[in-house]
């Protein structure tokens, strides 16, 4: 599926999904977890610092309008992170927001929000229904594209030419494009999908993973393509944001 016609479906974009019951915002302090919904304005506080971040890296240059969300193993909260992240960005006057369940092995964003996983990621990319058909409004301002239905070959999919043409519709409709990637260390779809995002989220869990493991995974993607490494769930003394204990770029530390 081309370009073209990815823009040509616009006409079709009535056939968009909506939520029939609005959210809550981020800015009460609610956020998302896979089974739950809490309120912790501290968290929420670090999801607008992380924007701040974007923001300014984007500022000069706006390199970054897609960027994929992954970690080294599964467990380490890169979907959570993928999903308040693609919240708050959007809730920027101009942050109109794609959010992009790009783990077709595991998909969970659905769960998130309590839609459907499909139609979506696998079934526009083999053709069978357009993307305007797949898309759930969960606010005016952020759109969901889920998993899909379950294929047989998650990386093929990944390394057809209609991904790419999919974050290149992306970038010409929407502000930011979220993807939640799988572990870089469990398959082979973060490398695919790294290489067509602008850039890439690393997430780790604090005390989770092994140092050796998340090396080894930066070095998978390459460095010169992650932004940063969003620590979470750091617990460290002093540290009384949980969920979201720092951001920093892995080109500064050792």
């Amino acid at each position: 599926m081309s370009l073209a016609t990815f823009r040509k479906e616009r006409l079709n974009e009535s056939t968009v999904v909506k939520l029939q019951t609005q959210p809550p915002s981020v800015f009460d302090g609610s956020i998302y977890l896979s089974n739950q919904l809490i309120r912790d304005f501290g968290a929420a506080e670090r999801y607008r610092v992380l924007r701040a971040q974007l923001e300014r890296a984007n500022r000069q240059t706006h390199r970054y309008r897609a960027i994929a969300v992954t970690s080294a193993l599964s467990g380490e909260g890169k979907s959570t992170i993928a999903v308040n992240l693609a919240r708050m960005l959007s809730a920027h006057p101009l942050g109109r927001t794609l959010l992009i369940d790009g783990d077709l092995r595991r998909p969970t964003l659905h769960s998130f929000f309590r839609v459907s996983r499909g139609p979506g990621v696998s079934d526009v990319l083999t053709g069978r229904v357009s993307i305007y058909e797949s898309l759930v409004s969960i606010t005016p301002w952020l759109d969901l594209l889920p998993a899909g239905t379950p294929g047989s070959d998650p990386s093929e999919l990944m390394e057809r030419p209609a991904f790419a043409d999919l974050l290149n519709f992306a970038r010409l409709e929407y502000r930011y494009t979220i993807i939640d990637s799988p572990p870089v260390a469990i398959c082979a779809e973060p490398i695919a999908i790294s290489s067509l995002a602008d850039t890439s989220l690393f997430v780790v869990r604090g005390w989770h993973t092994h140092r050796a493991v998340i090396k080894d995974a930066i070095e998978l993607i390459g460095r010169s393509k992650i932004l940063g490494v969003v620590m979470n769930e750091t617990n460290e003394p002093g540290n009384h944001y949980r969920h979201h204990g720092g951001y920093w770029n892995p080109s500064e530390r050792p």
